[in-house]
């Protein structure tokens, strides 16, 4: 069952404000004349004009949540000029994933990872910070999963995905870090550029032992939780929430490898089909795009099956759902279209990969990854692993949503004591955050 209430709320007050700003920065500063601008300086004296564009519209102009994107056809070549949409979040954040994604799409081009050329960028302050990557003609991988695919063309696509993932295993790093045009710098992936977007700011230095990253990405589910001052929504949301990081902390050792200390691998921090693209003919991996975020992780990030095997997003996929069922379906046969190729490199993920699919253990990656994920993994998929007896208690309300809710809360609260809390910092704490909300819905009711 998809409990509705599960999540956090975005800070629409700071949205709101920042989407006013990228509003008037694409008003005054981006638009057609700026994209052929930014052309004419890669282009070697070459015409440069407004392209064909890309998808089944032909769209040559799109904006997507941080970059807005003008395909340009150079003398019958398309690039793709993606501006990044400065205001969104603070301006160091937004330059510095640029250059790393810059510095990762070029250290892919050195690999048998198929991603687009960087032609060419620009981060200084006369002209608006872009970079331009060429254009890889085929269709998105989600507008396939929309069609009945056969089994033949599911194979292909999986052979082109597993072998793609055990090239990246082919180029370990001694640190849990993102690459960037000089020093390596602290993971800081997708997660972390929409906690800014809600007032949330969290950085790390480069990091050495899978358990420290694990373990700092509790931390940042903490600050969120702690920071943001539409966190919780009520009394019974923030007790919930509270044995989140418990829950998070007794099923760590379930992931961490017997060498904690490395290897680490690159890992795409959003790999969802739309960020494939395949032959419009063959239906073979042609690229991967948007790497933005892209960070070295443990091995256990690594030995996930693609998200993209879903057209839905990891909420979505709660146990024995639909959704849940098929993509459990396509990830086994993943694996074993992995355990295939491997048999041809000197990598054993397959056998980790197919352990963590089978006890859930996926969706606890997913989560510390990316902590957006956190409440709705913990209590769809960790909690009821860990304590069978709360199926039950769950099951004789599950058609009442709101007893759902009271049903998860009083669980919530008897645990919350071997989390180290005792009733009397909770109800402090929960009040004081309630406080914040409340002050925080006056101010967006006065909108």
């Amino acid at each position: 069952m998809t409990y509705g209430f599960l999540g956090m709320e975005h800070d629409e007050i700071l949205r709101g404000q920042s989407k006013a700003r990228v509003k008037q920065y694409q008003n005054d500063v981006l638009g057609w004349t700026a994209a052929l601008e930014a052309a004419r300086r890669f282009s070697d004296g070459r015409q440069c004009s407004r392209g064909i564009g890309t998808g089944l519209k032909r769209e040559a102009e799109i904006t997507g949540t941080f970059n807005v994107c003008y395909w340009v056809d150079v003398e019958g070549t398309e690039w793709v000029v993606r501006f990044p949409l400065m205001g969104m979040i603070s301006d160091e954040t937004t330059l510095g994933r640029m250059r790393s994604e810059v510095a990762t799409l070029k250290f892919l081009r050195t690999t048998m990872v198929p991603v687009p050329a960087v032609i060419g960028y620009y981060d200084g302050d006369e002209f608006p910070p872009f970079m331009i990557l060429e254009s890889i003609d085929g269709i998105r991988m989600n507008l396939l999963w929309a069609v009945d695919v056969g089994p033949s063309i599911f194979d292909r696509i999986a052979k082109d995905l597993a072998r793609i993932q055990l090239e990246l295993l082919s180029y370990p790093s001694n640190c849990i870090a993102m690459l960037s045009q000089s020093d390596s710098v602290g993971p800081y992936s997708i997660d972390a550029m929409e906690h800014e977007r809600d007032g949330v700011f969290t950085k790390s230095e480069p990091l050495r032992s899978a358990r420290t990253y694990y373990n700092y990405k509790r931390t940042v589910w903490k600050q969120r939780l702690e920071d943001q001052r539409n966190g919780i929504t009520s009394f019974k949301d923030g007790v919930r929430k509270l044995l989140n990081d418990y829950i998070l902390e007794q099923s760590i050792d379930s992931i961490l490898p017997c060498d904690d200390e490395g290897p680490f691998y690159l890992v795409h921090p959003d790999l969802q089909s739309s960020n494939i693209i395949l032959d419009r003919e063959t239906f073979h991996v042609k690229a991967i795009i948007d790497w933005e975020g892209a960070c070295f992780l443990p091995l256990a990030s690594s030995c996930i099956p693609p998200k993209a095997l879903s057209l839905v997003k990891v909420p979505q996929l709660s146990a024995n759902s639909k959704h849940y069922d098929e993509y459990k379906r396509r990830a086994t046969r993943y694996v074993e279209i992995l355990s295939q190729e491997e048999k041809n490199r000197p990598s054993t993920i397959a056998e980790p990969m197919a352990t963590y699919l089978a006890d859930d253990s996926i969706f606890l990656i997913w989560a510390l990854d990316d902590v957006r994920y956190v409440d709705t993994v913990v209590w769809q998929h960790l909690a009821p692993r860990l304590y069978p007896d709360l199926l039950g208690r769950v099951a004789e309300v599950e058609d009442n949503e709101d007893a759902v809710e009271d049903e998860l809360a009083s669980f919530a609260k008897e645990h919350l004591i071997y989390a180290g809390l005792d009733p009397e910092s909770v109800h402090i704490w929960i009040m004081e955050r309630l406080g914040k909300l409340s002050q925080y819905d006056k101010e967006l009711d006065n909108q």
